[in-house]
């Protein structure tokens, strides 16, 4: 995994009193640092010479070939020059001018294939050259000894094993260029990095110290570290792997190298006990299927490399075993991305089942509206039902002369509805003489309508609370939607280091019930905890600063979350930015109808969201302040910004039926990478202030909570250090708003309280104070 919180070999196994007395790098390590390219060249150099040398089924020798096609740019001339040097040295003349040639083709064929920028970065040219270079030279020398059918077909095989090699080779190379440790290895790039380790075997089984094989030995200690840390399976697979590599390099070998897979087996069902055991079943397995091979081919020198390399497993320190990338380790890695896959799926699937709902809601909704609509001439036919059924003159009225009726009252109801009451003298005359219950039937149609305002008020409160029901399900949708997409996202967990620090706070005292540590590129360190008890602001100073002299990392106080199972805390390694800010109000009408919230989230973003009631006064300020409130709450819970606004957007329809809106005026600064987002909802726009000139950031949008769906406005731009952001309310803009960025540009060198102060003192005495007025400035510093 990227930038494990400690290393294997060293920051891992350092207790803290070890650390609290480091301040400096050793020489040894200074040099390194100082001369690390050229070291790098010298390793490449050194691994195509060895490679050179390799051969496999005691003929062919194309492994440094693959190596020096495989490897990037900035390695090529010292690869190149390592495998030419190895194949005039280590290899038979003929066979070595032969790969020599070969070589010389693989660099040629790379940089012909590779002219453009992004093929060089490709893998296509470097594996097409290699097995071009190997077949080229292979048939050229068949043909000057005569071109026979099964030399054609060897070197045809032998190009397209180079090939294989070179892709893994590449695989690998690009998995370390990337800066990937070994726990954030993916399978394919495990798989690969052992084939090269396989590769390298082969290399140094010809290699001997006191008449013993260096590639036998470590391909028992190989093979016992798999077993060791991935059990039965792993072992056996790494036997396999190794009994093949050392068969490649020496075909003699093949008898004796199937004791290395039942080896493998055996000493991984031993490795759930102990270490000790792991190693001698593997030795004792060894030595058993050894003692069934032919007399004449047992030999005490392979048994003996055998023990030697068991012997050299038990040397390892079992600190450097826990940090590679098996067993426990790699099961956590696994299952980690194992449940984020299936929390995210299971989120992303309810977030789409809750849009669902809604929409039907929603549909089935309006055809109740189309069905159950009230009509206004029901009001007259309620009035009639009760004064005309017992009147002789009904049958004439409501049946003969039905349509004339109706017209006499439809124009009484338009009366009715522009004077709110009606008389005798609104209604045609003939209808006036011929109605004998004129008065009771008149005093029925004006209860009736009384009534009808009445339902058609609750029906349009009732068609708030629905359009707040769809849309807070909708918000909730698009919440749980951004939940999902921020846990496929997530850092994978590095147990080891959350086991270390589990440890630490242990003896600390405060025994944590959880702890999980990530790192990221971009990010930096991250540290979950889940306790028990509530924390003060001193225990959690004391906590980051342990941990920070504990993981020679700079973590900031933490975010504290109280829950009812205990809290959270999460420490994020500092940023490289900071923003500092001022904010001035000015209130127009006793209490101020703007409300605001500064603070930091997680991930090293800080957020702050303004909001503007409609008016002055407290009903602006409850507006304002449900708006930023609410917002602010779920920012901090780790929500995204969409689903944030329409929540309160949806929270405001509900809240009332009279017109109740607010602006919101959101940025976002991730101090990691500098990058700031501005959304906009009804808010005027946000100044930008860098080397002394002024840009406005925004357009002009809808306030929140007018529509059933909000439409954002959203901006971007990356600051950097010394870049000033000023945002501000309605009240501090006045008719001219390149007067605000003449002032800002003026006042660049004041702390940020102080420019906030002399910006809304502007808006006062520019325009008068018919509104409230809300500065903030941010300063952009490094740290």
């Amino acid at each position: 995994m990227r930038g494990m919180l400690f290393t294997a070999a060293g920051r891992l196994a350092r207790g803290r009193a070890g650390k609290k007395g480091e301040s400096q790098r050793s020489w040894l390590a200074q040099m390194a640092h100082r001369h690390a390219f050229l070291l790098r060249q010298a390793g490449v150099f050194a691994v195509g010479f060895v490679l050179a040398g390799a051969s496999l089924l005691g003929e062919m020798s194309p492994l440094a070939i693959a190596f020096l096609a495989a490897v990037p740019g900035d390695y090529l001339l010292w690869s190149a020059t390592g495998a030419f040097c190895g194949y005039l040295l280590l290899t038979p003349l003929e066979t070595g001018l032969t790969y020599l040639a070969a070589a010389l083709l693989t660099v040629v064929l790379r940089w012909a294939l590779a002219f453009r920028a992004e093929d060089r970065r490709a893998a296509w040219p470097k594996i097409t050259a290699c097995g071009l270079g190997v077949l080229i030279a292979r048939v050229g020398l068949a043909s000057a000894v005569g071109l026979a059918p099964d030399r054609l077909a060897l070197s045809a095989s032998e190009a397209l094993l180079t090939m294989g090699v070179c892709y893994f080779f590449t695989v690998t190379a690009a998995a370390f260029s990337q800066g990937k440790s070994l726990k954030g290895f993916s399978n394919l790039q495990l798989a690969s990095l052992f084939i090269c380790l396989a590769c390298g075997l082969m290399a140094l089984d010809g290699i001997a110290v006191l008449g013993l094989s260096v590639g036998r030995m470590a391909a028992v200690v190989f093979t016992l570290v798999a077993a060791y840390l991935g059990k039965e399976s792993t072992g056996a697979v790494a036997g396999v792997l190794m009994a093949l590599a050392i068969s490649l390099s020496g075909p003699q070998m093949l008898l004796f190298m199937g004791a290395f897979p039942l080896g493998g087996l055996v000493a991984g069902l031993f490795a759930r006990q102990n270490k000790v055991l792991c190693a001698l079943s593997f030795g004792v397995c060894c030595t058993i299927v050894a003692t069934f091979l032919p007399a004449q081919e047992l030999s005490g020198g392979l048994v003996v490399e055998w023990f030697v390399g068991c012997a050299l497993f038990l040397l390892l320190p079992g600190r450097l075993l826990g940090a590679l990338p098996l067993g426990e380790g790699a099961d956590s890695l696994v299952k980690s991305e194992r449940v984020k896959r299936m929390v995210s799926y299971k989120l992303q699937s309810t977030a789409a089942s809750l849009s669902t709902i809604s929409h039907k809601i929603q549909t089935l909704y309006k055809r109740l509206d189309t069905l159950g609509g009230e009509d206004i001439s029901q009001v007259y036919h309620c009035a009639a039902d009760k004064v005309c059924k017992n009147c002789g003159l009904c049958s004439f009225c409501w049946e003969q002369q039905y349509t004339e009726t109706c017209d006499c009252l439809n124009k009484g109801m338009e009366v009715l509805g522009q004077q709110g009451q009606l008389s005798g003298e609104d209604l045609p005359p003939y209808f006036v003489k011929r109605c004998v219950k004129l008065a009771p039937l008149l005093q029925a149609v004006e209860e009736g309508y009384e009534r009808y305002l009445q339902n058609r008020a609750v029906g349009r409160k009732m068609s708030y609370v629905k359009s707040g029901v769809i849309g807070q399900m909708d918000s909730l949708s698009k919440l749980l939607a951004g939940m999902g997409e921020q846990v496929e996202s997530m850092d994978d967990v590095d147990m080891q280091s959350s086991r270390q620090i589990a440890n630490l706070l242990t003896d600390l005292g405060f025994a944590p019930k959880d702890v999980l540590c990530t790192t990221s590129r971009q990010k930096g360190a991250k540290i979950e905890l889940k306790l028990d008890n509530d924390l003060s602001e001193k225990q959690q100073r004391y906590i980051s600063e342990e941990l920070s002299d504990y993981c020679e990392r700079n973590f900031d106080e933490g975010v504290l979350k109280k829950t009812l199972d205990g809290s959270y805390l999460t420490l994020n390694e500092r940023p490289p930015l900071v923003l500092e800010h001022g904010v001035c109000q000015l209130a127009a009408d006793g209490r101020c109808g703007d409300s605001f919230d500064v603070f930091s989230g997680e991930d090293g973003y800080c957020y702050c969201v303004l909001s503007d009631g409609m008016g002055t006064g407290d009903f602006a300020a409850i507006d304002s302040t449900m708006t930023c409130s609410v917002v602010s709450t779920v920012l901090r819970s780790g929500f995204d910004i969409d689903g944030s606004v329409e929540l309160i957007n949806s929270a405001l329809a509900v809240k009332t039926g009279d017109e109740a809106v607010s602006t919101i005026d959101l940025m976002r600064f991730d101090c990691f990478t500098g990058e700031a987002l501005f959304v906009k909802g009804g808010s005027p726009c946000t100044y930008l202030l860098r080397g002394g000139r002024a840009a406005r950031l925004g357009k002009p949008s809808l306030p929140i909570g007018i529509l059933q769906s909000v439409a954002l406005d959203k901006s971007a731009a990356r600051l950097k250090a010394g870049d000033l952001v000023l945002m501000v309310s309605d009240g501090a803009v006045g008719e001219d708003e390149a007067l605000i960025a003449q002032q800002l540009a003026l006042l660049k060198d004041r702390e940020p309280e102080e420019i906030a102060q002399a910006i809304c003192q502007l808006a006062k005495h520019a325009a008068g104070q018919r509104d409230d007025i809300t500065a903030i400035c941010f300063r952009v510093s490094a740290q």
